[in-house]
């Protein structure tokens, strides 16, 4: 907790690009790959649970605690790790790889691209952030540590948004992970339906190839939350989906275990050259 609260401070009101970063708050996520068992759910700002049952005798905390309910900026109360949805970034570039490769687009004879540091794409000139001088020629595995968009963006015209949308969905993005408490968000996973249910006017439900490409480096509708895309990396490591959850088990006072644990996981299916590869 001391390490996020560090970070949250570090990047408040700093700059990116011109832009002030807000940082209003963040979370943590670690879960076990084999299990599902939620090791780490932080939240900053966080609160100390006591207050509330204090706050009838203890003027402070029923003072931290009207502070908490009312505080709409900073939302202390909110467990950002289930029940808020953000945009990926680069960190579903593992997704829509593993979509090439399970399309057959990617293979260890065909994974080579070319990184000029610009290309027309779709009717778009597209930028590497080494737009000067471009990444050269790139495998799948320098594409991935560089994180180079116009490698993604290659890989996913052929391998169309269906089948980036459906490889997302195989781990478990944009569903709810039913998780064993409440508050639970599904976030939005893009899709050529999503884009026709979003949109009010014809001519913006039309699915174009520059909505793969952004769709392909975790922008455009692309929207999780943080306890999903743990899951999801999980998945892609293990080839198995697991339900996380926050009760390990129930102990009687003597020790006995009422309930045990329920590890529920299901395979995916992924090839195994893809696992290889990725």
């Amino acid at each position: 907790m001391e390490e996020l609260e560090r970070k949250i401070f570090e990047y408040r009101g700093s700059s990116h690009k011109n832009r002030i970063m807000e940082a209003p708050g963040g979370c943590v996520v670690v879960l076990n790959a084999k299990t599902g068992a939620v090791l780490v759910n932080a939240n900053y700002p966080y609160y100390d649970p006591s207050d509330f049952i204090n706050m009838s005798r203890d003027p402070d905390a029923a003072k931290r605690v009207r502070e908490m309910l009312t505080d709409t900026e900073y939302r202390p109360l909110l467990n950002r790790c289930i029940a808020e949805t953000y945009t990926p970034g680069s960190t579903f570039k593992t997704v829509s790889g593993m979509a090439a490769l399970e399309a057959g687009v990617v293979t260890p004879n065909n994974q080579v691209r070319i990184c000029r540091g610009h290309q027309e794409i779709g009717g778009f000139v597209w930028y590497c952030y080494m737009r000067y001088t471009g990444h050269g020629a790139l495998d799948f595995a320098r594409g991935m540590a560089t994180s180079c968009n116009l490698y993604f963006f290659q890989n996913a015209v052929e391998t169309g948004i269906d089948t980036i949308s459906e490889t997302a969905r195989r781990i478990g993005l944009g569903e709810y992970p039913g998780l064993d408490i409440s508050g639970e968000a599904a976030g939005i996973r893009p899709s050529r339906e999503v884009k026709r249910q979003l949109n009010a006017k014809p001519e913006d439900k039309t699915w174009f190839i520059a909505d793969t490409c952004q769709t392909s480096i975790g922008q455009f509708y692309n929207s999780y939350t943080m306890m999903q895309m743990a899951r999801g990396v999980t998945g892609l490591a293990t080839n198995y989906l697991v339900t996380p959850h926050f009760i390990k088990e129930v102990v009687s006072p003597d020790g006995t275990i009422l309930v045990p644990e329920k590890i529920e996981r299901e395979p995916i299916g992924f090839k195994e050259q893809s696992m290889s590869m990725l």
